[in-house]
């Protein structure tokens, strides 16, 4: 069932969304009847700029700077939500309901004695161009309905959002049945109340007008009323998408670092956007000849969650695991399917195809095949309109999340993807330069396919005009080998060798480990995972490990499954973070509702601590948690102040706290992972810094490790790091795909593991943990899987046996625990 609850929040969010939208595109259209034709022009570019920027993009300036500048405005809310929703919604009416607008006959008013400004809107305007003005309505309310990426980061419980999470916890279709339906549903019924097979697009339309005209039927009062409500949004909407972008820190010694580490996901990107276009728009020209494709676009109203949905279900059902190895085709086909409604609608409709019938009474007496109908008629009718068709197309498929975002091969990570879940944690300088590299590979691909194709063009009846067709081949031939080469590199079908449940070992060539153990797939069940995000081992080398369906699970040290629990709550989000406090409990941390659990090996809820908010001694999105030699815990924490805290075994705030958000030495930028030296030194994974800090155990600096990048002692988002009794440095690298094994001293001794499924590889790897013989296990979060690399020489322990007396455990249940 879906909650009245997220009912209501998705109808305030729809509601709210579409009105602003509606009066902002309405009041832009009446303004725009008023430009210079250049300044029309202009207009036009700023509407389709505010469209096609990237939501994520809108969202990451909006945490940033209302959060940095604006007090007492909660940057996360639905109102919020919202706003930053408008400002790619209000190209949509104003693009409907602009020439709707101009092509209205005022001779009227000169029949109706003194009929001019609002009362000529409102008798004559208005009731002449009803059908626009609700059909502008009704699209950008299904727009806003089926909305998911902006809802997602801000927080905001809809019913897109909730079928994301419900999926994500049972990888069951079947059991979202109910909120897909609602989900699919009211976008169909808004969109058939607009009537959308009558609105022609604007394109199409005339502007009988002159703007003289139109200026003195609305007079100067009127305008300069219209002119807040039609600059308001845009104005907002540039500076938060593109002037806040370019005029932040992006050095190129900035954009740099999030080239290297990010280098696959961006070439990823590229493929995904190149693949997609060339197969929308062939699509598209080749079905110029039919009437259907212009009424194609409905289909682009489907929400994207639901295809993502459909098709991961798909692909992780029992018959397709171990038979097919799918890589980043399947993204490309998931933004095909997403953009193929839209593109072929704009090419259907922007050609001459719908207005020169001709050519159908030249195929009827001398028929062509299809090859030659496409070379010499199709083509010849849509080449004009290409360039700009596919610059929309491509520019769209670099910013789509939402119909692959439960799709993930193994190195089919796109940048869109990496920023959604960047973005889950605040804004990084890295969202900033992702954003921009991904801008100005849009502008280039626009530059790139308008300059050829303008010159063929212009130059018909020269050489020029075969520019065109080599452009295309060419992006066809970067296309395929961009392809080629993201796909997920050394990958030869991993998940073959996982026999059911249970744990396989495979050797491996390794100077420190023997061999690999897999423990799990992705599902549901007993010993399977949905995106294993943390886990910890204890003393006796038993494995603890949870995941994206909010459980604990446990596992022998020979990877056997043997029990699971539920936390408490998962409202909010999913737990992160887990080691073993001082009694050798399992301590996870909770992020959303800012506390820390500590439960006993059988799932015993025995004390729970932590109070959510920024000041000191509170929790904010606390993401490690680490028990020190002197009886404390040291919990990571980040969300825009990101520190280090100290607190008493009972959760009571210590009054130390060291960090704030920054670049500089003891300044952290997501700190993840907690390591201790034998010395008593910490180790810090400040994860988006792409480098290790240390600290001495009162939490002075001593230095900073590492660089972004890929190469030997370079980090691409180090998620964790470890440390065992020998002094082996162990860092988890989640971009990288690899585990960086160092000396005491940072002597790069071994990496372990690369990019793929096979046993040895992983794919955005989030949390390791050492056992006492130094055995590492490793969270292989989007294999869906642990691996456990056996020690060729068990290390010595070192460390003292935990009390685990069941009558301590009763007292500290009794004594300790602050929430049921």
């Amino acid at each position: 069932m879906v909650s009245p609850e997220l009912i209501l929040n998705s109808l305030i969010l729809t509601v709210t969304t579409a009105v602003m939208a509606l009066v902002t595109g309405f009041s832009a259209a009446m303004v725009h009847g008023g430009l210079h034709p250049f300044l029309k022009k202009s207009f036009n570019a700023l509407a389709l700029l505010c469209w096609l920027t990237p939501p994520f993009l809108y969202a990451d300036s909006w945490m940033r700077l209302v959060t940095e500048s604006i007090a007492g405005v909660e940057p996360l809310s639905i109102w919020s939500c919202s706003l930053v929703l408008c400002f790619s919604l209000w190209p949509v009416a104003f693009f409907l309901m602009a020439p709707m607008v101009q092509r209205m006959d005022l001779i009227e008013k000169h029949t109706v004695s003194g009929l001019s400004g609002w009362p000529l809107v409102r008798w004559i305007v208005l009731p002449a161009m009803h059908r626009a003005f609700v059909g502008s309505l009704m699209v950008v309310a299904a727009a806003s309905w089926s909305a998911f990426t902006i809802p997602s980061l801000f927080n905001v419980k809809m019913v897109s959002a909730e079928l994301w999470i419900r999926f994500n916890a049972s990888l069951d279709a079947n059991s979202i049945w109910m909120p897909a339906l609602v989900q699919f549903a009211v976008p169909a019924f808004l969109l058939f109340m607009a009537g959308w097979w009558r609105l022609a697009p604007p394109w199409t339309m005339r502007f009988p007008v002159s703007r003289q005209l139109w200026r003195q039927a609305l007079g100067s009062r009127l305008l300069t009323a219209l002119v807040i409500p039609a600059m308001t949004i845009p104005c907002l909407a540039l500076w938060f998408g593109f002037l806040q972008l370019v005029s932040g820190d992006m050095s190129p010694s900035l954009l740099a670092a999030v080239w290297k580490s990010n280098r696959e996901p961006l070439l990823n990107s590229l493929t995904v956007g190149l693949g997609s276009t060339i197969a929308v728009t062939l699509a598209g020209i080749a079905l110029n000849r039919f009437s259907l494709p212009g009424r194609a676009w409905i289909l682009w109203f489907i929400p994207g969650i639901c295809i993502s949905i459909l098709l991961s279900s798909a692909l992780n059902s029992n018959q397709v695991i171990g038979h097919y190895d799918y890589g980043i085709e399947m993204v490309i086909a998931a933004v095909i399917i997403r953009l193929a409604p839209l593109g072929i609608f704009l090419l259907a409709t922007t050609s001459r195809a719908g207005r020169d019938t001709s050519w159908k009474s030249f195929t009827r007496i001398w028929p062509l095949s299809p090859f030659a109908m496409l070379r010499w008629i199709q083509w010849p009718i849509s080449r004009n309109m290409v360039p700009g068709v596919a610059s929309v197309l491509f520019a769209m498929a670099l910013w789509e999340t939402e119909s692959s975002i439960m799709i993930h091969p193994p190195g089919g990570e796109t940048a869109a993807q990496r920023i959604f879940g960047l973005l889950h944690y605040g804004h990084t300088d890295q969202v900033s330069g992702l954003c921009l590299l991904l801008v100005l590979a849009g502008l280039l691909f626009g530059l790139l396919v308008s300059t050829p194709l303008a010159a063929g063009g212009l130059h018909r009846k020269s050489r020029a005009s075969r520019r065109p067709y080599i452009q295309w081949i060419g992006l066809a031939a970067a296309s395929m080998g961009l392809l080629t080469s993201g796909c997920q590199p050394g990958s030869t079908g991993g998940q073959n060798s996982i026999d059911g449940n249970r744990p396989t070992t495979t050797a491996i060539q390794s100077e420190i480990f023997r061999s690999v153990m897999v423990i799990g797939r992705r599902g549901n069940g007993a010993g399977l995972f949905q995106k294993p995000r943390s886990l910890t081992t204890d003393r006796d080398g038993t494995i603890f490990v949870s995941d994206m369906t909010g459980r604990i699970q446990r596992f022998s040290a020979d990877g056997s499954f043997e029990r699971s629990w539920q936390m408490p709550e998962l409202d909010l989000g999913r737990p992160k973070g887990m080691a073993i406090d001082h009694d050798g409990h399992v301590m996870v941390a909770e992020p959303h509702y800012g506390r820390i659990n500590h439960f006993s090996r059988d799932g015993t809820l025995l004390l729970q601590w932590g109070e959510k908010g920024k000041d000191g001694g509170q929790l904010d999105m606390p993401r490690a948690i680490q028990a020190m030699p002197d009886g404390t815990f040291l919990v990571t924490e980040f969300g825009g102040h990101d520190r280090i805290q100290w607190f008493q075994d009972d959760g009571t705030w210590t009054g130390r706290a060291v960090g704030t958000m920054g670049s500089q030495p003891l300044q952290f930028n997501r700190p993840e992972g907690i390591a201790l030296r034998p010395s008593g030194n910490i180790l810090i994974a400040d994860s988006n810094n792409h480098r290790i800090q240390e600290l001495t155990p009162q939490g002075e600096f001593i230095a900073a490790i590492g660089t972004p990048g890929s190469g030997t002692g370079e980090f691409s988002y180090p998620f964790d790091v470890k440390i065992d009794s020998s002094g082996l440095v162990f860092v988890c690298e989640f971009g990288n795909s690899r585990i960086q094994i160092f000396s005491e001293s940072w002597e790069h001794l071994e990496t372990i593991g690369e990019l793929g499924r096979d046993p040895g590889q992983f794919f955005n790897p989030w949390s390791i943990s050492l056992d006492p013989d130094g055995n590492l296990v490793v969270a292989d979060a989007m294999n869906h899987r642990v691996q456990k690399f056996i020690r060729r020489s068990p290390i010595v322990n070192t460390v003292p046996t935990p009390a685990s007396a069941p009558a301590f455990e009763q007292a500290f249940v009794t004594n300790h625990l602050h929430r049921p």
